[in-house]
């Protein structure tokens, strides 16, 4: 297994009193159990707020948990030092929705990507450096006389594929995608998707699929894992899921997003502390 989260926790104080004591919290990521096997490409849905970049952010390690356990390939980083952590740091990288926001505008193309292997372990040159710029450049579809720009003079999905360009400059094997297309128009997140589908096959990476747009996660999943209230109630194979969705927060998603016609209420939907995720069979798993 790549990844395992074992009952990982993460809470937000939202009110202090006079003495600055927390009085109450929200409850971002509440023990959330999830694996994610090697060259698999996991989906995670849910609407804003359900803490789907709060758990990306607790793997790349980006935020401490309060409580739980994170293995990686094995090893537990939940309590690793800065230190102990750069060593593997490596392996997971993370693509952020805002291409806008994510490149640094000061910098060229070149200087970008070179940026991520200022730390890789292995030294390399920079002629060695240059070479892998040329090579991810052609890998996401640019050519490679666009490393002396700037960013401001490329388009959103350009951009993105910048981005994606410097998360795979360290080889990563696990890549979080958290939003990636979804500043992107129809057309432009089409083809980024059919780009992240080649790049799995060159690289053989791992993906981490953070996204609000079911179409989306059902273009590019093979099994997706829903997230709401900080804790995921179902888990199933993609095509099992859209077929034949059993939670209620499932069910009330892909009638808003697909239309679908499935036996839900608008009724609160609430959940019950005690409930535990289920096997239903066939790797379907529900919150009950």
């Amino acid at each position: 297994m790549l990844l395992e989260l074992k009952n990982v926790k993460k809470y937000f104080p939202v009110r202090r009193g006079f003495w600055g004591e927390s009085h109450e919290s929200v409850r971002a990521v509440d023990g959330v159990d999830l694996t994610i096997a090697r060259g698999e490409n996991l989906g995670l849905v849910g609407e804003s707020g359900s803490g789907k970049t709060t758990l990306g952010r607790i793997i790349l390690k980006l935020l401490p948990v309060d409580s739980g356990d994170i293995l990686f390939e094995g090893t537990d980083i939940t309590h690793l030092s800065a230190r102990q952590l750069r060593r593997i740091r490596k392996n997971f990288q993370m693509v952020f929705q805002d291409p806008y926001s994510s490149l640094d505008p000061r910098f060229t193309i070149k200087n970008i990507i070179q940026e991520a292997m200022i730390f890789d372990e292995k030294g390399m040159t920079r002629l060695q450096q240059e070479d892998r710029v040329r090579e991810l450049l052609l890998a996401v579809k640019l050519p490679e006389d666009v490393a002396g720009r700037f960013p401001h003079e490329f388009s959103g999905g350009e951009r993105q594929r910048i981005a994606i360009a410097r998360a795979l400059a360290r080889s990563p094997k696990l890549l979080i995608l958290d939003e990636a297309v979804s500043s992107l128009d129809v057309l432009i997140q089409e083809q980024i998707t059919d780009l992240f589908k080649d790049l799995q096959k060159k690289f053989s990476l791992t993906y981490f699929f953070i996204s609000h747009n079911l179409r989306v996660v059902k273009r590019i999943s093979a099994k997706i894992a829903v997230m709401y209230q900080g804790k995921i109630v179902e888990i199933a194979s993609t095509s099992e899921l859209f077929h034949n969705p059993l939670h209620r927060y499932t069910q009330a998603l892909l009638t808003a997003a697909m239309h679908y016609k499935v036996s839900t209420t608008n009724q609160e939907i609430s959940l019950d502390e005690r409930s535990r995720l289920i096997d239903q069979g066939n790797g379907h798993w529900v919150r009950q």
